[in-house]
């Protein structure tokens, strides 16, 4: 070689690759390159750099003796990651076409199915007549930006029209990028197959810019929608549009078309919503309210039930007066449903014409409840009147639903009734609520949408205290006899400053929950689960206990709505819920993870989206679900039933679509939830363990070993989904947040279990990203990276600490304080007199102002 090429053991290229040189150096080394130049392929790593002459020079020399295989070096060297992309691709286009496609080939070839997406792009930024021949096999093959470029090559070429097939696939793709284009370029037809998939875009996109741009396209071309379409159509702009736009978008359907054609698709279009987004629709049409009356009151006569569902619940928004006489003919319809829809809905007139007709439902076994309750709505003496036979009919379920209705009759016949039912030889269960009814008006219970009462306005020390911890937003408060109350806010132990509590006082305070039911399960086993109620508070779940030095307590706060999906940062893949009609769903976690609250959220979001019947076990009844869409009856163990296994094996006969249990506590209990699940029931149950596979570990291992093959089997048939949680401290303080761990039934998750090797489920949940599985440990990893939760906080947490502590390069730190106190000593207990209360505790209306400092870091 010659001598210009090779100098100290190095080739002119290294040396120029290498930087650091002197301009006299790099024009002797250009000068020699230039004299001798290396084979094109050696030229490459020139082309990268970025001192502009070098990178010219060794392109120059490059382009003049190039061949498919220094092209191919190239497209190597452009296609790696810490290469300059743009330095690469303007050589290449440069490049002779007939060795530049032989070299695209080779490496096409060379890459086989994991074509890289910057060779993607090489191809489709060259000349169309070369570039053309990839559009298409990119538009199949190429994912992200590649994939987008590709279409908007192939619209450019083709046409939009031309290239619908392949526009309607990648609006479904799982890319963002790729649907985006997909949507951009379909915007600019109108025809059926494009509004339909414009309404799947607005209902079913997880992207907010694709929504956006679907109901961009939809609101513009509303008039020339089909007809057919046209009422989807508006409910989904509805949902997505905001308030003001309501009144607009409806006008300008209305005006389109006969509200009478139009009325029967929105109806059958508002079936499947929930809750929330029926109330957005049926307010929105409540603003054309004269136009859609006549139809309304027509479709009452519908043959189709949901329909005159549908109906009676948009009259019901539409509030005209007019309505009343159809709607009352309707409370004769043979579907028991739409009796009970009529019922709920009636009472939102505020006639009290209504009382008559309604009372004669009281006879309608079906529809008899929602009556009473609608009687009760309507208030006053002739409400009151119809109302007092059915408390001396022999029946307990009647007399507890008259009773809740008499909650809104507040008048002196009422208490005088009342006082009566609570002295007659009645069940327990009827006296209780006779009393609790009469409690509710001695203490001024605020009628729903006033004010909630505060601890101040509370007499009772411990109705006090616990409105305080609901105040502070904490979660628990301990009673404990020779010590001060403590609340939980944010994990943390907050000690309140009232000095120690005296045994006879606690067990004073504690007694006078105990109704005649729950003292003697007390003093028998020596602890009792109840649900404490404060009358414009809300409702506590408790648990009294005897121990050493007396009776204690603790009371979890029960939030007075129920969580959403979103407040709780739940998965989105605990939606599919709604689509299960069989099978076993397990949430399961730690004691104090959250399970009956996310439990909670679960039967709500049922509630709010399926029309069935939800048959719940608790002990005890923590949160009332109100029927909204689907039908809720909660029982309470210990005192509706004797136990879990008890309310099972009659739950059979009470015609449940979904049952709930509280929790699966033995065998008998697991083996009638998998029989219920076989036999074609959802059954939704919580159970206390750590991890998704430890669940299913626990549920075979339950039973002795003869039965374990059986219980796999069974379980791996019946199995749909398994939440596991753990509540984490947020870095910021403020409370904590969720972490998930999801397992889903697949091919290969049953064959797991069936099988008997559950070890290897970790391994399957990693490959099933895709369908909505996730390891804990990545869902920690989620949340360090949002900055939601500190790095150290999760590897607390974590499953495996070592591997999570390695990713970071750092193993855990120190813990926090274990039981932080508040700033200056306690905090005062509201409402107390201790027996010596510390001299610094200053209250107000005897509750102390909150710490002024935030607690320590809890210990998780």
């Amino acid at each position: 070689m010659a001598f210009g090429i090779k100098l100290g053991g190095k080739s002119t290229v290294d040396r120029l690759v290498a930087g650091r040189l002197k301009d006299d150096e790099k024009q002797t080394l250009l000068a020699q390159l230039n004299q001798s130049p290396p084979p094109p392929a050696e030229l490459v790593p020139l082309l990268f750099q970025e001192d502009p002459l070098i990178s010219a020079r060794g392109a120059q020399l490059f382009l003049a003796k190039t061949d498919p295989e220094a092209i191919v070096a190239l497209i190597n060297g452009t296609i790696d990651p810490e290469s300059t992309f743009a330095s690469g691709l303007k050589v290449i286009q440069k490049c002779r076409p007939e060795q530049l496609v032989k070299a695209l080939e080779i490496s096409f070839a060379v890459s086989g199915a994991a074509v890289p997406e910057r060779l993607w792009e090489i191809a489709l930024n060259l000349e169309p007549n070369i570039s053309d021949r990839y559009v298409q096999r990119a538009v199949d093959e190429a994912r992200g930006p590649a994939r987008g470029t590709a279409i908007k090559r192939l619209v450019k070429s083709r046409g939009a029209e031309a290239s619908l097939p392949v526009l309607a696939s990648a609006a479904r793709s799982s890319e963002p990028s790729v649907r985006k284009e997909a949507v951009l370029a379909l915007a600019t037809l109108a025809t059926e197959e494009v509004f339909k998939l414009m309404l799947d875009r607005l209902a079913k996109d997880d992207s907010a810019e694709v929504r956006d741009l679907a109901a961009s396209y939809l609101s513009q071309n509303l008039a020339q929608s089909p007809a057919d379409l046209r009422p989807g159509v508006l409910g989904r702009l509805l949902l997505a549009s905001a308030a003001e736009q309501h009144a607009k978008l409806v006008q300008s359907v209305l005006g389109e078309g006969n509200p009478a054609e139009l009325l029967p698709g929105l109806l059958t279009f508002c079936k499947k919503l929930t809750v929330a987004q029926h109330a957005v629709v049926m307010l929105a049409l409540k603003s054309a309210g004269p136009a859609l009356l006549a139809p309304a009151i027509e479709l009452l006569k519908s043959p189709e039930a949901d329909l005159r569902i549908q109906s009676v619940l948009l009259l019901q928004a539409i509030g005209d007066p007019r309505a009343l006489q159809p709607l009352v003919s309707l409370l004769r319809d043979h579907d028991p449903w739409v009796r009970t829809t009529l019922c709920e809905a009636l009472p939102l007139f505020k006639d009290v014409r209504l009382i008559a007709p309604l009372k004669e439902v009281f006879n309608d076994m079906d529809a008899k409840w929602a009556a009473i309750e609608a009687v009760g709505m309507l208030g006053g003496e002739k409400a009151l009147d119809a109302l007092l036979p059915l408390l001396d009919a022999k029946q307990p379920d009647a007399q507890l639903a008259v009773m809740e209705a008499l909650r809104n009759i507040a008048l002196p016949r009422t208490e005088a009734a009342l006082t009566e039912m609570a002295s007659k030889d009645v069940t327990a269960e009827v006296k209780v609520r006779a009393l609790e009814v009469l409690r509710s008006f001695k203490e001024g219970t605020p009628k729903a949408g006033a004010a909630g009462v505060t601890s101040q306005q509370l007499t009772k020390p411990l109705d006090k205290m616990l409105a305080y911890t609901r105040e502070k937003n904490g979660s628990d408060l301990l009673i404990t006899p020779g010590e001060p109350p403590v609340i939980r806010i944010n994990s943390a132990l907050v000690r309140l400053q009232s000095g120690k509590l005296a045994a006879e006082h606690t067990k004073q305070m504690l007694m006078e929950l105990l109704d005649p039911i729950r003292a003697p399960i007390l003093e028998k086993h020596g602890a009792v689960d109840f649900c404490h109620v404060i009358p414009g508070v809300g409702r506590y779940r408790a648990n009294l206990f005897k121990m050493k030095r007396g009776y204690s307590a603790s009371f979890r706060c029960i939030p007075n709505t129920p969580p959403t999906f979103a407040e709780l940062g739940l998965p989105k893949t605990l939606t599919d819920i709604a689509h299960y009609h069989q099978g076993v769903v397990l949430v399961t976690g730690p004691a104090g993870s959250g399970k009956s609250t996310t439990l909670t959220a679960l039967i709500n979001f049922i509630n709010e989206s399926k029309l069935v019947h939800v048959l719940s076990f608790e002990e005890p009844v923590e949160f009332i679900h109100t029927p909204k869409k689907a039908l809720i009856n909660q029982r309470e163990v210990g005192r509706d039933t004797a136990s879990y296994s008890a309310a099972m094996r009659g739950a059979l006969r009470e015609d449940p679509d979904i049952i709930v249990v509280g929790d699966l506590r033995d065998p008998d209990t697991v083996r009638l939830a998998l029989m219920a699940a076989e036999t074609g029931h959802l059954v939704i149950a919580t159970l206390q363990t750590t991890g998704a596979v430890a669940s299913i570990d626990k549920i075979v291992e339950s039973f002795p070993p003869e039965e374990q093959p059986q219980v796999r089997t069974s379980l791996s048939e019946s199995l749909k989904l398994v939440v596991s949680q753990v509540l984490v401290p947020r870095a910021d303080g403020n409370g904590r947040v969720g972490a998930f761990e999801i397992l889903k039934s697949t091919n290969a998750v049953r064959s797991t279990i069936r099988d008997g090797k559950t070890f290897q489920l970790p391994s399957t949940m990693v490959i099933g990203k895709s369908v909505g599985m996730q390891m804990l440990d990545d869902h920690l990893g989620d949340l360090v990276r949002n900055k939601t939760i500190t790095f150290e906080t999760a590897v607390l947490y974590a499953q495996n600490k070592d591997a999570f502590a390695r990713a970071k390069g750092a193993g855990t730190k120190g813990t926090p304080a274990p039981f932080p106190t508040a700033t200056n000593g306690d905090t005062a207990a509201p409402g107390l007199s201790p027996a010596a209360p510390p001299a610094r505790a200053k209250t107000m209306m005897g509750i102390a102002p909150p710490p002024s400092t935030p607690p320590r870091k809890p210990t998780p």
